[in-house]
């Protein structure tokens, strides 16, 4: 079936993402200075600073926020109860598709973001732009998954 195949791809997207996310971390931190942004606002300027561990919390926060959604990718539809009336079910494989695709832009917009965190000087305003890229593929996705719902229930 056609959204478990890009569900599987999606995945593996997000595997390949955080291999490099890894292997980035191990390699940039030894060259960083003391101190380097971890908060920027509005206008692009940092507003808070920290060391450079804080990539490592990046990281555990790409890991871990993207297993939960990789782990709800797996559930299965609720049973009706007396509470909740049943449902037109989804078609099979389109929640594992939406949540591996959630689970990819937040990896993708975590790893943006520590790479603002590291080259803020030199690079900050081109990945803050494509950090802003990435949340608009992940806003839009959602929306368009919430639409074809509620159209799927609407029968």
């Amino acid at each position: 079936m056609v959204p478990k195949r890009l569900a599987f791809l999606l995945k593996l997207f997000l595997f390949i993402i955080w291999l490099l996310h890894i292997a980035w971390t191990f390699r940039v931190i030894p060259t960083l200075q003391g101190r380097i942004p971890v908060h920027f606002g509005l206008s692009g300027e940092p507003d808070r600073w920290g060391g450079p561990a804080s990539l490592w919390v990046m990281l555990a926060i790409s890991v871990i926020l993207g297993n939960f959604l990789l782990l709800l990718s797996g559930l299965k539809e609720p049973k009706p109860s007396r509470f909740a009336p049943p449902s037109i079910p989804l078609p099979e494989g389109y929640l594992a598709l939406f949540m591996s695709f959630c689970a990819l832009m937040v990896g993708l917009l975590l790893f943006t973001g520590s790479l603002s965190m590291a080259y803020w000087s030199s690079a900050g305003p081109v990945l803050h732009g494509l950090a802003l890229v990435e949340l608009l593929g992940l806003l839009t996705g959602v929306v368009i998954f919430s639409v074809k719902a509620v159209k799927q229930q609407a029968g």
